[in-house]
Parts: structure tokens; sequence; C-alpha cells
């Protein structure tokens, strides 16, 4: 999607996205006339349901879109915040033995409020509002989200079931990979251990 929005941007009058297209008027400069394509691109399928982030990294007011974006994108300021290296995980070499924890070390998996049936399969979703408990199946809190939308497949935002605050979607699978990131400490199995089935005859 970054890639087909770049060159949409770049080849207006190609693009399929984009429908009556104004051509540059007179003395118009290139990155004003590319301004005036992003409020429209940003309202153009597919990018109108994808939870983007618009930062402008000049610190002057920035220029005004006609139209504005949509309500679910999220317009920041500033430079970009400096990214810590991950810390590289440690190959760490198991028993030869493969011994297994115990089955009552295991915690028992969360339940979905939505429908009740326990969140094994993946981690569930979780309110970031402090003081909110709710826990979720994505795809159970995707049909909360798209009741007014059932023709779509992703949503955009929604209110929480449990607090009842307004979510953008984006934000909550931001919060949910975050939380739910490898560890340094996470445990690989080396390849010298990976068994390689022999070539059919």
């Amino acid at each position: 999607a970054p890639a087909q929005f770049e060159w949409a941007w770049q080849h207006p009058f190609t693009s399929r996205r984009l429908t009556d297209v104004t051509p540059r008027r007179p003395r118009e400069r290139p990155i004003a006339f590319a301004l005036r394509l992003l409020p429209r691109l940003l309202r153009a399928p597919p990018w109108c349901r994808l939870p983007l982030r618009l930062r402008w990294l000049r610190p002057s007011p920035p220029p005004p879109l006609d139209p504005v974006p949509p309500r679910h994108v999220v317009v920041e300021s500033g430079q970009l915040p400096a990214r810590r290296p991950r810390p590289r995980r440690r190959m760490r070499r198991r028993s030869s033995a493969g011994a297994t924890a115990p089955e009552g070390d295991t915690p028992p998996a969360a339940l979905c409020e939505l429908c009740a049936e326990p969140c094994q399969a993946s981690p569930p979703l979780r309110c970031p509002r402090p003081g909110c408990l709710l826990t979720a199946h994505p795809l159970c809190l995707a049909r909360v989200f798209l009741r007014s939308e059932p023709r779509e497949l992703l949503p955009m935002h929604g209110a929480c079931p449990r607090c009842h605050a307004h979510l953008l979607w984006g934000d909550l699978i931001h919060h949910h990979l975050s939380d739910h990131t490898p560890s340094a400490e996470e445990e690989v199995e080396p390849d010298e251990h990976i068994q390689v089935s022999p070539a059919p005859i």
C-alpha cells in the first residue's frame, strides 16, 4: 500500500485511484500541486480506510488541506522520535531430551468478553485506556466496530464495548503489537536441530 500511494501521488494522471484530476495551475509550484493532491489521495480507496498517520516535519504551521483528511487519519507534527535499536535475540540450545514444562505452569487463556471463548489462537486485543479491562478477539471486536458498515472488512474506529471510549483501530493494533514484541531472551531453535525431510524418490 505505501508503494502504491507513492506511485499514485507521483503519477496522478495515470493512476486509476484518482478521477477528474485538474492539471497544474499557471505558476503553481510542484510542491503546491502535490499538497493539493494529498487530501484527495487520503480519501481515495483503499487508503481511505487504512490507519494512516500524516506527519509534518517542519515546525511552521502546516498548510491547510482541502478537503480535510478523514477522521481516522492522525495528523502529527515535528521530527520523528529516535528509535532505540532492538536487542538481538540470543541463541539458546535446548537439551536433546526436549523437556517440556508441566501443564500446571501454563497460565489459562484469557476469555473474550464478546463471545466468551478462550483466546488461544492469538493474543487478544485490549483497550489502551487506563482502567479498562476489555479483552476480545480481534475478529469479534472488528465485528462490533463494523455494525454500521456491514459490507466493509477493515474497521476504522469504534466505541469500546466496556468503557465506551472512542478508539481508532490503528491505535488498537499498534498497542497490541507493542505489547507482544519478542523479547531478547526469547529462545530460538538453532538450525542444527532442524531435521530436513528426505527428498521423494
